[in-house]
């Protein structure tokens, strides 16, 4: 009999990024089972459609119920015929602090207890973890822990969090965004094009103004730098909705530079062909940004405070990718150095992401089918 595995999702449809995530943890799911996603009021169906949500694998399709009753009463039938299955959570970043995430966790034992009785494995991967530092929120982490069978963090730096809260099971997988296949076919053309997608803050959107000041100021540097030497075009783009004001606040600031442009269009997996399938290499401070533009042929620089942003600087560094990691806090003439560095042979540079790729599609292949094979 089938595995059934529940899969809960949360996110935005207008960021490409937590898309991409999503997309490729329910590609490696359909391997393993038969898949139940919650499509509740809750839900966005945009979201859905752009992961690719087929109809069989709707809640809606299969019951009027909503998303926990149905898990608990399929549960209950499914002890009875010996069927396995599975809780999916977790997925993107994750903070425990303060005195709401501590109820947060509290809630969330109750529930996963409750699951555990009724014989369903639970699984939480592809998450980047950080605490606010007090014991409350380590002991409510690890007690959270003890009920979750399979605990998975995307970053070292995500791992020793855990560990130093006392979550001893908690291993490291891969960003599951290395997991998707773009089936991207490279027709040889001449890239030209440059493209810049950024954010304005680092980790969290509070206390942002300095980093925002300091990263407007490196674009520009950047772009003034760079756009006598490129034959193309440089083109500001955004992955994310909200990214889009940040983007033309800065091009509106360089009209002086004629070879650049503003890409209105979201891009997304739908349309990232078109875009990095064109470009010679793309900047950005946005993690999936990095993980996405590379599998068009177009290898992925980070421009960022790199010791301030822990997620990317620690899912690069354990890659061995720490070389396309650029600090803003160097001295212009030493950034731009590095970066004409960097680019001066893009081919070589994608090769070494793509041999990471393979090498990550290889680990995540591996703990799902360590996961769902029956013992």
């Amino acid at each position: 009999m089938k595995n059934l595995i529940y899969y809960k999702t949360t996110a935005d449809f207008d960021n490409t990024g937590e898309v991409l995530i999503y997309k490729s943890l329910l590609e490696f799911l359909r391997q393993h089972g038969d898949v139940i996603i919650n499509d509740g009021k809750s839900i966005q169906p945009k979201f859905l459609s752009r992961i690719g949500v087929r109809e069989n694998e709707k809640l809606s399709h299969h019951t009027t119920l909503s998303f926990i009753p149905y898990m608990l009463c399929s549960s209950l039938i499914g002890l009875m015929k010996r069927q396995r299955f599975y809780f999916v959570t977790g997925v993107g970043e994750h903070s425990v602090c303060g005195l709401k995430s501590i109820i947060k966790n509290i809630a969330s034992c109750c529930f996963l207890l409750l699951m555990r009785l009724l014989g369903v494995k639970i699984i939480r991967i592809g998450m980047s973890m950080r605490f606010g530092g007090g014991k409350l929120e380590y002991i409510s982490e690890t007690i959270l822990s003890w009920l979750i069978n399979y605990y998975y963090v995307r970053d070292s730096i995500s791992l020793h969090n855990c560990r130093k809260a006392g979550v001893s099971k908690c291993q490291l997988a891969p960003d599951l965004s290395w997991g998707y296949q773009s089936h991207f076919k490279d027709t040889g053309i001449d890239r030209k094009d440059v493209y810049m997608s950024f954010r304005y803050f680092c980790e969290t959107k509070g206390n942002s103004e300095k980093y925002k000041n300091k990263l407007v100021e490196t674009i520009k540097q950047i772009v003034y730098g760079i756009a006598p030497q490129i034959e193309g075009n440089i083109i500001f783009s955004h992955q994310c909705d909200e990214d889009y004001d940040f983007m033309k606040e800065i091009y509106d600031q360089l009209s002086d530079v004629s070879n650049l442009t503003l890409c209105k269009e979201l891009i997304t997996l739908d349309n990232a062909a078109e875009y990095y399938g064109k470009a010679k290499y793309i900047l950005s401070n946005r993690l999936h940004v990095l993980l996405l533009g590379y599998k068009y042929g177009a290898p992925t620089i980070c421009v960022s405070d790199i010791e301030k942003h822990r997620k990317i600087r620690g899912i690069f560094t354990d890659n061995g990718l720490q070389d396309v990691l650029l600090d803003f806090n160097t001295s212009s003439k030493q950034l731009l150095s590095q970066l004409a560095a960097l680019t001066e042979n893009t081919v070589s540079l994608e090769h070494k992401i793509l041999m990471v790729e393979n090498q990550n599609w290889q680990k995540l292949d591996n703990i799902f089918k360590c996961i769902f094979t029956r013992k």
